[in-house]
């Protein structure tokens, strides 16, 4: 085991990258679908809609394309826009809250343009209000022949109206380009938040991510048992559920993952026996007393004796897990006389438990002599004493345990527990005369063909 944990800093490379992005797929679509809300609801909702209707005037002669030029400048001028007004006004044609239609509204959407080798003049105007739009158009249109053909001698009474205007047809904002654009906006936003949140939170994986460190990786699925129980915590599974388990079940490759926990520890410290064991975690809601209790319960079911103690004082746990009474807990035994059998809750003929008990003298209870002659005595009347030890990170008791253990596992999940807590809280035992038998590590049980791979890896110390 190495000594001096630390983090092997290396480049991202492509296959980290679609990792990450993987990783965070389900944000990626969060955020893609809300691009797709927000721009719907701006294409309806927000943005300013453009009607278009368009007609057209035409010279009954043979004429210079300077002359077109002319009428597309008297089309757009401020004279056709006055003489439009009067007409509207004349037809009761107004905006549909009452307003009158003034010629800075017309003069701002008409458009005019040609072509050298045709005698059409298109006139076009551009209005948000589609009700509206043709009849300004077609007052445009006449305006613009009486306009020219009265007041300009090239064109000398040879405008004549080609046609007017029918429909106003929706020609903007596009919604489909605008959707689009907002889809791939929330998809970019998903996947750079996800990609940053990822390196800067820089959580664990994989086993290969603890192994580069230079700790052992253990690795134990889900459990998914048959009886689909609502639990206080998903990992534990209890001895009514093995009672069930067969190799077809997805619980049984908990139950054997646990085993194989169990026969890994072993083989790592063959010169070493390790009886008893302590889990820890970095922070809180680690599983790690789940752990425990279920390493106890297959145990026990594989015919070994264990002893279970409960040293978390801040947040004990095992006695909801085993569904036990508080009443006689490991506080109470260190401030009685009474003999440790006494305080046995025995949930079945291979597995006792000692439950545990908010206390603010955590420490000094650990470092008493009942405990520890507690301790001794327990190693020769069980195979196994597993004790849940606090979070490193948030209460330095663990420091307190160092000489009753065998070894420690630091409990984490995939997914969820950050590096470099992880190292701190590995530095920590490794550097505090305790034995770091690794990381445990629960993963999703579809995660179970990458993860469980190559589960346990011998690394030289």
């Amino acid at each position: 085991m190495n000594d001096n944990i630390e983090e092997n800093t290396t480049s991202l490379s492509l296959i980290d990258l679609w990792r990450m992005i993987w990783r965070n797929i389900y944000s990626i679509i969060y955020f893609t679908i809300l691009g797709l809300i927000l721009g719907i609801v701006y294409t309806n909702l927000i943005v300013t809609p453009e009607y278009t209707a368009t007609g057209y005037v035409a010279m009954k002669a043979t004429t210079s394309a300077t002359v077109l030029n002319t009428i597309t400048e008297i089309a757009k001028s401020r004279t056709v826009a006055d003489a439009a007004v009067i007409t509207l006004d004349e037809d009761g044609i107004t905006h549909p809250n009452g307003d009158p239609i003034v010629a800075s509204d017309i003069i701002a959407g008409v458009t005019a343009s040609y072509t050298a080798t045709s005698l059409r003049v298109t006139i076009s105007y551009k209005n948000e209000i589609q009700a509206i739009t043709v009849p300004i158009l077609n007052a445009v249109i006449d305006a613009t022949i009486t306009t020219g053909n009265t007041n300009y001698t090239a064109i000398a009474n040879n405008l004549i109206l080609d046609s007017y205007a029918e429909v106003a047809s929706y020609t903007g904002p596009s919604s489909s380009l605008y959707i689009a654009i907002f889809v791939i906006l929330g998809g970019v936003v998903g996947t750079g938040l996800g990609i940053v949140t990822d390196i800067i939170e820089d959580r664990i994986h994989h086993p290969s991510e603890i192994q580069s460190l230079g700790v052992n990786a253990f690795s134990v699925c889900y459990p998914d048992n048959k009886k689909k129980e609502k639990r206080k915590d998903p990992m534990l599974l209890t001895i009514k559920d093995l009672d069930v388990v067969d190799t077809s079940d997805i619980g049984s490759t908990y139950y054997h993952d646990v085993l194989k926990l169990q026969n890994d520890i072993e083989n790592f410290t063959p010169d070493k026996q390790v009886k008893t064991i302590g889990c820890t975690s970095t922070k809180e809601y680690q599983s790690k007393a789940s752990l425990i209790a279920s390493m106890a319960e297959v145990y026990a079911k594989e015919h070994q004796r264990v002893l279970v103690l409960d040293f978390d004082f801040e947040h004990p746990f095992m006695h909801e897990l085993f569904q036990l009474k508080q009443d006689k807990n490991i506080v109470s035994y260190y401030l009685s006389f009474k003999p440790k059998e006494e305080f046995y809750e025995r949930v079945n003929p291979y597995l006792v438990v000692i439950p545990g008990s908010s206390s603010a003298i955590g420490s000094k209870i650990i470092k008493s002599e009942r405990l520890k002659k507690l301790v001794d005595e327990a190693r020769k009347e069980f195979d196994y004493v597993l004790i849940n030890c606090p979070p490193t990170l948030k209460d330095m008791t663990i420091l307190s345990c160092a000489s009753l253990l065998d070894g420690v596992l630091v409990m984490g999940k995939f997914h969820v527990t950050k590096k470099k807590e992880f190292i701190k809280t590995a530095s920590i035992v490794s550097n505090n005369e305790m034995h770091l038998i690794g990381g445990a590590f629960l993963s999703p049980q579809n995660e179970r063909n990458n993860v469980l791979t190559n589960l346990f890896s011998k690394l030289s110390r």
